[in-house]
C-alpha cells in the first residue's frame, strides 16, 4: 500500500471509529480491528495491540454464536505478537482462535488453515521443527479439504514445508513441495508475485545445492529460462 493510500485509509478508519465509539457493538469492534491492522502494517505495534485488545473485549461480549469475527481478530493479534517475537503470547492467541474454529456449532473455515500455518511459523522460528512440520501439514490438509488441491492459499504452507525440509536436509521430501508451490502459485498469482519470487529464489538455492546427476531432466533449464524471460 502506497504511503498516500495508507494516510487516506487511516483517516477513513479513524472517522469510522469516531462515528461508532458510542455504539460499543460488533461494528465498533470491526472499526477497531481495521485501524489496528493498518497500524500493524505501519509497524505501530503498541497502538495496534491496544486496538486489537479493545476489539476482542467487545466481540467477546456481543458476538455470541457469531464468533468467526472474534477468531479473525485473535488471529490478527497473534500475528502481531509473532512479528514482535512474543512467541508465547502469539501461540496462546492463535490457539484461542483455533479453538473457536473447532467449536461444534462452527463449520470448518478456511481461516483456520492460516492460523495453523502461523503456528507452524512460530514453532519453526523457535526451532521446534517436528511441531512446525505437523502444523504446516495440518494447514495444507485443511485447505485441500475445503478448497481443493489447486487453491492459491496452499502456496505459503507448501513453501514453508519445502523450506523446512531443505534446512533439515530432507531433500527428497522438499523438492515436490517446492514444485507444487511454484505450479499453483504461478497459475493463480502470476510469475512476478512477491511470494512466487521468494519461492523461486529458495528453489534456485535448493537446485544449486543438489547433485547434477539427481536432477530431473528439464527442470534446471526450464527454471532459468523462466527467470531470464
Amino acid at each position: 500500500m502506497h504511503q498516500g493510500n495508507v494516510a487516506e485509509a487511516e483517516v477513513c478508519f479513524t472517522q469510522a471509529l469516531a462515528m461508532r465509539e458510542e455504539l460499543a457493538d460488533d461494528k465498533l469492534a470491526l472499526s477497531l480491528n481495521n485501524l489496528a491492522t493498518l497500524y500493524q502494517m505501519q509497524e505501530k505495534y503498541a497502538e495496534a495491540e491496544r486496538l486489537y485488545q479493545q476489539a476482542i473485549e467487545i466481540q467477546e461480549q456481543f458476538l455470541g454464536p457469531r464468533k468467526l469475527d472474534l477468531a479473525r481478530t485473535l488471529s490478527n493479534l497473534g500475528e502481531l505478537y509473532r512479528l514482535e517475537k512474543k512467541y508465547k503470547k502469539a501461540e496462546q492467541t492463535f490457539i484461542r482462535a483455533v479453538n473457536i474454529y473447532k467449536e461444534p456449532e462452527q463449520t470448518m473455515h478456511r481461516d483456520m488453515a492460516n492460523v495453523l500455518n502461523n503456528l507452524g511459523l512460530i514453532a519453526d522460528e523457535r526451532k521446534i521443527y517436528d511441531v512446525a512440520e505437523q502444523f504446516y501439514q495440518y494447514s495444507i490438509a485443511v485447505t485441500e479439504h475445503l478448497l481443493g488441491a489447486n487453491y492459491p492459499d496452499l502456496v505459503f504452507p507448501l513453501y514453508n514445508l519445502a523450506y523446512l525440509y531443505q534446512r533439515l536436509g530432507k531433500r527428497a521430501q522438499a523438492e515436490p513441495f517446492y514444485q507444487r508451490a511454484l505450479e499453483i502459485g504461478e497459475e493463480h498469482l502470476g510469475t512476478e508475485h512477491s511470494l512466487i519470487l521468494k519461492v523461486r529464489d529458495s528453489y534456485a538455492s535448493f537446485l544449486t545445492q543438489k547433485p547434477l546427476e539427481s536432477r530431473k531432466p528439464g527442470i534446471w533449464p526450464r527454471f532459468f529460462r523462466r527467470n531470464s524471460s
